[in-house]
């Protein structure tokens, strides 16, 4: 594409679009976090968890965030495991009270000489009936990895001197990251994510009986809060504007992500440099107007089990069909919205302009923790390969055949939405088994209908 007149027209419109200018605005408005580019070490956010998590730090809001973070952990576990019962009963005590425990939360805090979990939280309860100490461990990850036996290291030495306390004392492990997929190694462990964070920030922000949280704390905790969802994909305002601009101004928007030496072309990207490159990242694929068009096209040949949009990131179309939906069983507040399962389309970007599109369905977290081995069995004799793991929250299923459909242009919302219809059309029958898995699954009692 080159800067001709009409190009001109479309850059010039582009930059007097309502949208994009309200987008510029909210992304370029003052963030500390920002300023001192911030977002991706990992250290600085274990700093900032350790202030939060702390009840006398000077954020002023007391126990509210170790209370929700405790509840999050506690919902993160196996309910049936020992541990999630202390993570749960610790939870009970902080947000219902009615006392408070002594707690001390440490940085870096030593292992066995060498090593250092990122995190120690240390609640000690002391009453008539006796003394009883919660030891919460988190290991932090961002963008790294995991070591070998680290979390293995760091479980057996809080436990060494749990033995040792003269109290009564719990360890809780958890390991917090970015990444949902970056599944502990060592069982015990609850995998906790930052989008959980973000859930919790929410909360705290806006409910009442935090009055107190106001002023320069409340004002660093919502530059904060907005730091962490860009960074975890969950900035859906910015998202949703970011989506209308580049549907409205499409040709003018990819002119200037290929980075046209044309004066206006230049001149714009220097003003705008912050939302264009916001717009490059999160809309790029086009993945949302593709999958949008695939559930209208579908639901119009009138099938009894219409799909529905549940949400969507920048590489990511999560959806699912009314007989998911119309069933409960799974976990409140997931993304399959209380059922057990749900589809979505992974986008492979390889080269920034060709791809590949695959077709995934993923059974989550299920209330009966105690049958979720039945419904997997299930799944897996109708030709499902498991994806198993330790941690009880994450059971996942791979691809539904055929694993992926080549798209040249990841740009292009019809070449994308092609691809999802071909994919589509090609697991009926699989689609079919897991109904019928379903079915089974609630006719053993697993799962009432609403």
């Amino acid at each position: 594409m080159t800067e001709n007149p009409t190009m001109k027209k479309a850059l010039l419109r582009l930059a007097a679009d309502e949208d994009f200018l309200l987008l510029h605005e909210r992304l370029t408005c003052f963030n500390p976090f920002s300023v001192l580019k911030l977002k991706g070490y990992e250290i600085r956010h274990s700093n900032m968890f350790a202030w939060l998590l702390n009840p006398d730090g000077s954020h002023g809001m007391g126990f509210d965030f170790l209370g929700q973070f405790a509840l999050a952990m506690a919902d993160s576990f196996d309910p049936e495991s020992e541990t999630g019962s202390h993570a749960l009963h610790l939870a009970e005590r902080l947000l219902a009270g009615p006392e408070h425990p002594a707690v001390t939360v440490e940085r870096e805090a030593e292992s066995d000489g060498k090593k250092a979990v990122d995190l120690q939280i240390r609640c000690d309860y002391l009453s008539k009936t006796g003394a009883e100490t919660f030891i919460i461990i988190i290991e932090n990850k961002v963008y790294s990895r995991q070591r070998v036996n680290q979390l293995k290291d760091y479980l057996k030495h809080a436990e060494s001197v749990a033995r040792k306390e003269p109290s009564t004392t719990h360890v809780i492990p958890v390991y917090l990251t970015l990444d949902v997929d970056d599944e502990p190694d060592e069982e015990g462990y609850c995998h906790m994510t930052y989008a959980q964070i973000v859930e919790i920030l929410r909360k705290l922000m806006a409910v009442q009986r935090v009055r107190k949280l106001d002023g320069p704390a409340r004002s660093f905790i919502g530059s904060y809060l907005a730091t962490l969802e860009e960074l975890c994909c969950l900035d859906t305002e910015n998202q949703e504007l970011a989506q209308k601009v580049y549907a409205a101004n499409k040709d003018a928007v990819k002119l200037l992500q290929e980075k046209a030496k044309g004066s206006l072309a230049v001149q714009i990207c220097r003003s705008y440099e912050e939302s264009i490159s916001y717009i490059g990242k999160n809309v790029d694929c086009d993945i949302a107007l593709a999958g949008r068009k695939f559930i209208e096209e579908y639901n119009r040949q009138g099938s009894d089990a219409k799909l529905s949009e549940l949400k969507h990131d920048r590489r990511n179309f999560f959806f699912s069909d009314g007989r998911l939906l119309e069933s409960t069983g799974g976990r409140d507040g997931d993304w399959r919205r209380g059922s057990v399962c749900g589809y979505f389309f992974f986008l492979e970007n390889t080269d920034g302009t060709a791809g590949k599109l695959s077709l995934k369905v993923e059974a989550g977290p299920v209330t009966e923790a105690e049958r979720r081995q039945e419904f997997m069995d299930l799944l897996r004799s109708k030709g499902f390969a498991a994806r198993t793991s330790p941690t009880y929250s994450r059971l996942k299923y791979g691809n539904l055949p055929p694993p992926a459909a080549t798209v040249k242009d990841v740009s292009d919302e019809n070449e994308l939405y092609l691809a999802m219809k071909g994919l589509f059309d090609q697991t009926t029958e699989l689609r079919g088994a897991l109904h019928e898995c379903l079915a089974k699954y609630k006719n053993t009692k697993g799962l009432q209908e609403d």
